[in-house]
């Protein structure tokens, strides 16, 4: 009897800090506020709804929108992003346009436009800036990281050297200092991902940390969604733990078809479709995360380097060959990566600025007009000032990549003069270092 009575209080303590919350559409736009510790759900124009974590009351408050944006692209075209100590930012799907939410208000803070260049890649904000790895877009897939200045409002290439297979919806977690992510093998469809990448923002550079053994169930196929590190269906979850090295398999078998799940602090969030007669909506549950395994309890992998067979040596002579051969093997390599080490790594030109090097060299006496660099930024028919604002970043990045690339100061790679027969208009000419090296590599 006094088992029973405990249980029962058991179920009703853990049923009691369930909580649900019933909204009036199936696809609610749904993100985190981390500085008030509150979940916002905006279902409607005219308003958003605060839940909070704390209290798990709702209020609901009015939205304003800027005139560029509705409620109907915001839900179908932007991925919402925010972080502790961060606002919240909406980043065009394709990479572009970026929103914030700022109060009662949904404006339009940069001066970009749509890209349709990176869907389906993993979007993530790190040191508070928005940030983009992979995706598809024009017709392949990306191997390369954009990031977002807020104070130029403007995206930019920030690192181009991912040699993995290119896919999109990878499992990805961002820590303080690197970005983790599990990618397939190859590229053949339905690969399971197994390739453990990992990218450090300090030193901007890739490495493969090591190969897991496939695990079927966690394959890019359709069907799959993915939230960072969340990867799910319509009814199991796996978590992958970058942090822990594992994999956490939860079999959900909902009751009504799941459309989304999160992670929050403290929480999982569940979104679910309720049907009636007349209308669709949804149901937006918060499980507590110590009873989340206890509700659908986990079947769990490890992420590990794959078994590998060793093959037994027949002969102690032979094995003396082998371990000679990867001592001689291993001095080579690392006799090899002194050198390079020596060697300052070549900084390779983005396309804007390969493409404003061409229009300069094929100038006579490589004296190029303000503007002639126009075409070059005249994407989208912009303002005179955005227009302006564009060719002044544009030549502070081809100014930065030369004198890295050809290891000179800034000020070195080219001079401005007044133009000879209007003196409000100014020649800018490529110096004589820069024609002089690109000879030499020609």
């Amino acid at each position: 009897m006094k088992y029973l009575v405990f249980t029962l209080f058991l179920c009703f303590c853990r049923e009691g800090k369930t909580q649900s919350y019933r909204l009036k559409i199936v696809d609610p736009v749904i993100c985190f506020d981390y500085i008030s510790n509150q979940l916002i759900v905006i279902e409607d124009s005219s308003y958003q709804i605060s839940i909070s974590l704390n209290t798990k009351k709702s209020i609901k408050r009015p939205l304003y929108w800027d005139k560029e944006l509705s409620f109907r692209s915001l839900k179908t075209s932007y991925t919402p992003l925010s972080i502790a100590g961060s606002p919240i930012f909406f980043i065009d799907s394709g990479c572009g346009w970026v929103c914030q939410l700022r109060n009662d208000s949904m404006v339009r803070i940069d001066q970009s436009f749509h890209h349709q260049n990176q869907y389906g890649g993993a979007f993530f904000l790190h040191n508070g800036q928005p940030f983009i790895f992979g995706g598809y877009g024009l017709f392949s897939y990306k191997n390369f990281i954009t990031r977002f200045d807020k104070n130029l409002k403007q995206w930019y290439l920030f690192d181009d050297n991912f040699s993995g297979a290119l896919v999109t919806h990878e499992p990805f977690w961002v820590n303080d200092q690197t970005l983790n992510l599990l990618a397939p093998k190859t590229k053949t469809p339905g690969a399971p991902f197994q390739d453990w990448w990992e990218y450090s923002f300090d030193k901007r550079q890739w490495k493969k940390r090591f190969t897991i053994d496939p695990i079927n169930e966690l394959a890019c196929q359709k069907g799959w969604n993915r939230w960072e590190n969340l990867f799910y269906d319509s009814n199991t979850l796996f978590e992958i733990n970058f942090l822990d090295q594992r994999i956490h398999q939860y079999h959900l078998t909902p009751t009504n078809a799941l459309l989304m799940v999160r992670k929050w602090p403290g929480y999982y969030g569940l979104l679910r479709i309720l049907e009636n007669s007349t209308t669709a909506s949804s149901s937006l549950e918060l499980i507590p995360i110590h009873q989340f395994s206890i509700r659908f309890p986990p079947k769990t992998f490890s992420i590990k380097a794959s078994s590998v067979n060793p093959k037994l040596l027949h002969s102690s002579s032979f094995g003396f060959g082998i371990m000679l051969l990867i001592l001689i093997l291993a001095i080579s390599i690392l006799t090899y990566l002194l050198y390079r080490k020596r060697r300052k790594k070549e900084v390779k030109l983005t396309p804007s600025s390969r493409a404003l090097l061409n229009l300069w060299l094929s100038k006579d006496g490589y004296a190029l007009e303000l503007s002639e660099i126009n075409d070059l930024v005249n994407i989208d028919q912009p303002s005179v000032d955005t227009l302006k604002k564009r060719r002044e970043n544009l030549l502070k990045q081809f100014g930065e990549e030369l004198s890295k690339q050809f290891r000179i100061e800034v000020h070195e790679v080219y001079s401005a003069q007044p133009h000879p027969s209007d003196k409000r208009m100014r020649i800018l000419i490529l110096q004589s270092k820069i024609i002089q090296k690109m000879k030499i590599r020609e």
